[in-house]
């Protein structure tokens, strides 16, 4: 017995040291400041701001974010990104136990949680402020928690399980692909244990601790934050917001065709570029956790495979451009099946052992160099935004419309960095000509898009490309591009 929990304790110090590996080589190659997508600058803010963005709001996200948004010490921008760093490396930690815990071996189960360290797409999240990180980490341990239902029948796996997917819902509503498994999950084990009294009153208490984060919402709504996107009132808009109404016209959006012709092959690139040629070993790994003499695996063979099916009829029905992103839990179960067929190669003696370790390492040293992540295009944007901003120096507004990238950037900089009270700078971008020209007359009409507050007379004006497209009229004059910007100026009547 004591060798045993000696052999155990090995083994968890083996996967907390795979998981910290990862932590420092993501921290290592992790975005150092503002990213040229808007909504990563804006996830980086929203936790100093307690606000709201666009649906489906992910409080648990900006209410996890909001304390690490206030620690006294390094940068805002590179804390929260550090924060999708740590969230990776957990997703990595629970991919090694969850195949310890299908009963796979050491080395199977490291060699999975390699390759998907270093797979380019979760590489890619796991070094910037996203939503996908804690995503990844909480699916992570949902399949951890359920496994230890279907492989050890521990009823608290099942109930810590249901509290976290409760949780999980506030942070990305592409969980819900886990709910048949759940249900596969009940019925394979031994479901009369969790309708008794105790554990039910458990999972219900859990389901209402989730739902109950979305209150959030309504708080956010009422408040003075610095950045409020939208405001829910009331409880329609509450489903309509969380549901992401917006968005329902962009799901199931393909027919069978499509899905054979298009879409599965555009998952199956994305697959190959994260993983190499090993992919091609994910049948060989359903093939062995099906066949197994286990019974707890053979009931986990049909958790995962549900929740890897639905996880991708999900995908292949949802039409938006960033897709990519949202593949990554799918990703997490196919290198939990690579593990299986990692352990069916190593069973077939010492050189078949060998030679699997060193094909691992070999693909994994030409997958790095193409999945690093470079963040080139962030550090242009930074210094673009940089020189605007030298541009403007103090006392200034931006007005009208401007870029959403660029604005998320300027919100940022202004708000969370404290420029604006520092150096009297505002943002105005709902400034209209004809209120541009009676603010230069000595009227405050100009009011700033954060603070709600009437901007002071005398600051100078200015637009960016987008918002110099405007027709100004002839009362106002623009002068020359400088640094992307350019000032406006009431233009001066001539004396007849």
């Amino acid at each position: 017995m004591q060798k045993r929990l000696q052999r155990v304790e090995k083994i968890e110090w083996l996967g907390a040291l795979i998981g910290l590996l990862f932590a420092c080589l993501y921290l290592a190659t992790l975005l150092p400041g503002l990213h040229e997508f808007g909504d990563i600058t804006k996830a980086q803010f929203l936790g100093r701001f307690l606000g709201m963005t666009h649906p489906t709001g992910y409080p648990l996200y900006i209410l996890l974010t909001a304390p690490i948004a206030r620690l006294p010490w390094g940068d805002l921008a590179w804390r929260i990104n550090a924060f999708s760093a740590f969230c990776g490396a957990i997703s990595v930690y629970f991919l090694f136990r969850s195949s310890r815990r299908l009963g796979l071996s050491t080395s199977s189960s490291a060699l999975a949680s390699l390759l998907f360290g270093i797979s380019q797409t979760p590489w890619s999240q796991f070094v910037i402020a996203e939503v996908y990180g804690l995503n990844a980490a909480l699916f992570s341990i949902v399949i951890y928690l359920l496994l230890g239902w279907t492989t050890e029948n521990r009823l608290k796996s099942f109930v810590g399980a249901c509290f976290v997917y409760s949780l999980a819902f506030g942070n990305h509503l592409t969980m819900v692909t886990l709910l048949p498994s759940f249900v596969v999950a009940l019925f394979v084990g031994d479901y009369r244990r969790v309708f008794r009294p105790l554990p039910l009153m458990a999972i219900l208490l859990s389901i209402l601790l989730g739902a109950s984060q979305y209150a959030y919402l309504f708080w956010a709504s009422s408040s003075d934050s610095l950045y409020l996107e939208y405001r829910v009132r009331n409880f329609d808009q509450l489903i309509e917001f969380v549901s992401g109404e917006r968005y329902r016209s962009l799901m199931f959006a393909f027919g069978w065709q499509d899905v054979i012709t298009q879409r599965l092959p555009l998952f199956a690139r994305q697959f190959w570029n994260d993983l190499g040629p090993i992919l091609l070993l994910v049948p060989l790994g359903l093939l062995q956790l099906f066949q197994s003499n286990s019974p707890g695996r053979g009931k986990s063979f049909w958790v995962l495979f549900i929740a890897s099916l639905g996880h991708l009829l999900w995908l292949t029905e949802y039409n938006i451009p960033d897709i990519s992103v949202y593949a990554i839990p799918l990703l997490w179960l196919l290198c939990l099946f690579l593990a299986g067929a990692f352990e069916l190669l190593i069973q077939r003696g010492p050189v078949l052992h060998g030679i699997t370790i060193a094909s691992v390492c070999v693909a994994a040293y030409f997958l790095i160099p193409g999945n690093y992540p470079h963040h080139k295009k962030a550090a242009r944007f930074e210094k673009s935004l940089a020189r605007q901003l030298k541009r403007i120096d103090h006392d200034a507004a931006l007005i009208s419309a401007l870029h959403y990238s660029h604005r998320m950037g300027y919100v940022y900089r202004l708000y969370a960095d404290g420029l604006q009270e520092e150096r009297n700078l505002h943002l105005a971008y709902r400034a209209s000509p004809k209120k541009v020209a009676e603010y230069f007359r000595g009227k405050e009409t100009l009011v700033d898009s954060h603070t709600h507050e009437r901007l002071p007379l005398g600051l100078r004006l200015y637009v960016d490309s987008r918002g110099a497209r405007k027709k100004w009229g002839s009362a106002l004059r623009l002068s020359p591009s400088r640094a992307g910007l350019r000032e406006i100026t009431l233009r001066k009547k001539k004396k007849k």
